[in-house]
């Protein structure tokens, strides 16, 4: 029987290791949780997500990828039914033994921490690589302690985060071991593939994981020829067989540049025959061939993406509307550069920085003492750390893959410290403890410097609102109002919508914080910004049955609009006030 842990390690051992970091770890996740389960303070992508899997379950079609109660006409979403798969699975689970709502509460708690274990290993392999077998536990242990990696796994997080990043560390994982034969290019490239099937956010580390093959083959084609001809066959497959397997084939056919379709399949075809034929032929080829061959990869990999999606080239947010960057877009947390958030002090940016930090000295310590496979594992993983914070500065999202990678060079570096040092076998566990305090006490350090995000003025509007109001708007009493309220479209902040959705099947939303739904934001905030003498007729307009208010709406700011009334308890006469008892309000047309 096939065991990840015993292929990516070599080790059965491992697995009792890693099964107790697995335990403690899943113990403290829940700890730190506020709440895990249910609406209340889960991520707005987590509740769609919810939304998604819940349609699924009742009766919406495999290939329909719409979510029809967002107005006015529906939004094609652009996530993965490969991630609805696995919670509806568990919820259908625990649905025979559970009433439907605690059956949703115990998949989304289980989902992330199922997907941890995986996680683990993957790490404890890349860790074992880069410093040897000392260096296992201490990355399985830094993995989890560093925030902004670790808090993806934590319960009710069931957005497609977690996913792809569990697939992104099997993949470096499986990579490193190459050249050990085909086992490790078929779990690479079916790594890969789930990389790229799942989200286009971690197109730019799969880049270099892809080069990485071609990289090694050209400069040993014999070495790598079993591995890199399995890569590339089963990135090609498994791109081909997972898109026909979740996309419906109108969307396949289409150049979305945010989701894989014709321009990102091609991609893979291309490269992955492309490295699979030269790992064929290119033993019998001299050097230079072989380089001018792997060139000629590239470059058809690139004409694909051009033929079939030229904005693809320019990356996946080419085709976002320029019109959802002031009033949205240029708010959303997660889309903020590293660099503004690190100069007003925000926690993930601090820590993160520190981290880089850390792991940069450690791939200098551990070169040191390493052989030439052990060096070329570290050049793979410092640069797929590099490329994930170049990311981060253009995006802070990117932070959670180039802290993953951190943990595993950080614990080479530390295993490394201790030969030069020269430390003896029985006080190697008392230097890995400080280590494991020192490094983890980044995250401290960035707490205790930093401000309150919720009192962080100088914060961007819609990223506050993120952080505070938007947590004290999931209540479920509002929710519960909302549902005596007659059917029709709910105008609110935009990052309420997924809450709306799923609190109330009856309702419909205008505003959800996501890049296709352009019609709609632009809407929302059209309907918010509007005067209170014209706001009536043109919500009446839009089928628009109730507002719901939580604190201020970002990037609202003309002083006669409908928002600033609504937050200053000025309610014009078209509306009734609706007693909520949480921080949201509740406001009916008559």
């Amino acid at each position: 029987m096939f065991s990840l842990t015993h292929f990516l390690t070599g080790r059965t051992s491992v697995r009792s290791m890693v099964l107790v970091v697995w335990a403690v770890a899943t113990i403290v996740f829940a700890a730190k949780s506020e709440a895990l389960f249910g609406v209340r303070n889960l991520d707005s992508d987590d509740v769609m997500r919810l939304v998604q899997v819940r349609d699924l379950l009742g009766g919406q079609g495999w290939f329909d990828l719409v979510q029809h109660r967002v107005a006015p006409d529906g939004l094609i979403m652009h996530w993965s039914r490969i991630v609805d798969l696995g919670i509806a699975s568990l919820i259908l689970f625990f649905g025979t033994v559970f009433p439907p709502d605690l059956a949703e509460r115990a998949a989304g708690a289980l989902w992330p921490t199922l997907l941890l274990g995986p996680a683990l290993v993957a790490v404890a392999a890349i860790a074992e690589r880069l410093g040897g077998r000392r260096a296992m536990p201490l990355g399985v242990i830094l993995f989890c302690l560093i925030g902004p990696a670790g808090a993806q796994f934590y319960p009710g997080r069931i957005d497609h985060h977690n996913v792809q990043l569990l697939a992104c560390l099997v993949t470096a994982a499986a990579m490193l071991r190459l050249d050990g034969g085909r086992a490790g290019g078929v779990v690479a490239g079916l790594g890969a593939a789930v990389m790229l099937s799942v989200g286009i956010e971690t197109l730019p580390v799969l880049v270099v994981l892809c080069a990485a093959v071609g990289l090694l083959l050209a400069g040993d084609p014999v070495r790598y020829r079993a591995g890199a001809m399995a890569f590339g066959l089963w990135i090609a497959l498994g791109s081909v067989a997972l898109t026909a397997l979740t996309i419906p084939s109108a969307q396949i056919a289409a150049a979305h540049c945010d989701a894989i379709s014709a321009p990102y399949l091609a991609a893979a075809i291309v490269g992955g025959l492309g490295l699979a034929g030269m790992a064929l032929l290119g033993a019998g080829f001299p050097a230079i061939g072989r380089w001018i061959t792997l060139a000629a990869v590239g470059a058809a990999v690139a004409a694909a993406v051009a033929f079939f999606g030229p904005a693809c080239l320019r990356g996946p947010v080419s085709e976002i509307d320029p019109r959802l960057l002031p009033i949205w877009l240029n708010g959303v947390q997660e889309m903020e550069p590293l660099w503004p958030a690190f100069a007003r002090g925000d926690r993930l940016a601090v820590g993160s920085v520190g981290y880089l930090g850390l792991g940069l000295v450690a791939v200098v310590l551990a070169w040191r003492f390493a052989d030439a496979r052990r060096r070329n594992a570290l050049a793979l993983v410092a640069t797929l750390q590099a490329v994930a914070f170049l990311v981060a500065l253009g995006q802070i999202r990117g932070v959670y893959y180039a802290n993953a990678f951190a943990a595993p060079l950080i614990a080479a570096g530390v295993v490394a410290l201790q030969g030069m040092l020269r430390v003896p076998s029985g006080h190697r566990n008392a230097l890995t403890l400080a280590a494991i305090i020192v490094i983890s006490s980044c995250s401290f350090i960035a707490k205790a410097i930093t401000p309150d995000p919720a009192q962080a003025s100088s914060r961007p509007a819609s990223a506050a609102a993120d952080s505070s109001g938007l947590l004290g708007c999931a209540e479920p009493a509002t929710y519960k109002a909302i549902r005596n309220v007659a059917p029709g479209v709910v105008l609110a902040g935009i990052d309420l919508g997924p809450f709306l959705l799923a609190s109330s099947p009856t309702h419909s939303v205008l505003g959800a914080p996501y890049h296709r739904n352009v019609d709609g934001i632009l809407a929302s905030y059209t309907l918010l910004s509007a005067g209170v003498d014209k706001a009536e007729a043109l919500l009446r307009a839009r089928g628009v049955v109730a507002v719901v208010m939580c604190g201020p709406v970002p990037n609202v700011r003309a002083p006669g609009s409908l928002a600033r009334a609504l937050e200053n308890d000025v309610v014009p006469p078209w509306l009734s006030a609706i007693e909520t008892g949480t921080a949201a309000r509740l406001f009916v047309l008559r």
